[in-house]
């Protein structure tokens, strides 16, 4: 087949195909929005949004230096609600979900998204999707309960890798000063 010839049958069959992909496209957004609804990803979105706001704030203060002067600390206290509404101004559902249906699109195939949608239809699905916020947060509870024994190993580590590498970096001594 002369080159010019493959090539026009080439792109005559994608132009054909064109149409198809868009329809799946289109197939697939949908079929994203309708798991994305019957999972209530808009009120998961806003509650995980809130706790993490609370989180944030609660921890603000430990964003400061130690010597922070008290004026500066309460001045920061009073501005930082502020700075946490321009964060979550950005972060509504309705600016996240076209990323979000993008992402389910991108990850899962047609049927994939189909089947997890009649799944999260039935009682079992969702008796999931009511629960996973209570496994989720248990579950963060119980590796913060385990966090200071794991650090202090870590710090234990550290520390022993330090001492090593400093054991390491001292000069041997020569034969004549250890005779001294």
């Amino acid at each position: 087949m002369k080159p010019k010839l493959f090539l026009t049958v080439t792109l005559l069959i994608a132009a054909a195909c064109a149409p198809l992909r868009a329809d799946d496209t289109a197939q697939r957004t949908a079929a994203v929005e309708d798991l994305l609804t019957t999972m209530h990803a808009n009120e998961m979105m806003t509650n995980i949004l809130a706790r993490q706001r609370e989180a944030m704030s609660k921890m603000a203060s430990s964003f400061m230096p130690k010597d922070t002067p008290p004026e500066a600390a309460k001045k920061f206290q009073e501005e930082f609600p502020k700075m946490m509404d321009t964060v979550y101004k950005q972060l509504t559902w309705e600016s996240l979900k076209p990323d979000m249906v993008q992402i389910y699109s991108d990850v899962f195939t047609l049927d994939e998204i189909k089947g997890l949608s009649d799944f999260y239809k039935t009682p079992l699905g969702q008796a999931l999707l009511k629960k996973t916020p209570e496994i989720s947060a248990r579950s963060m509870q119980m590796m913060q309960k385990r966090m200071p024994a794991i650090m202090a190993e870590v710090q234990k580590s550290v520390k022993e890798m330090v001492e090593k590498s400093q054991e390491h970096a001292k000069p041997a001594a020569s034969p004549a000063a250890s005779a001294k």
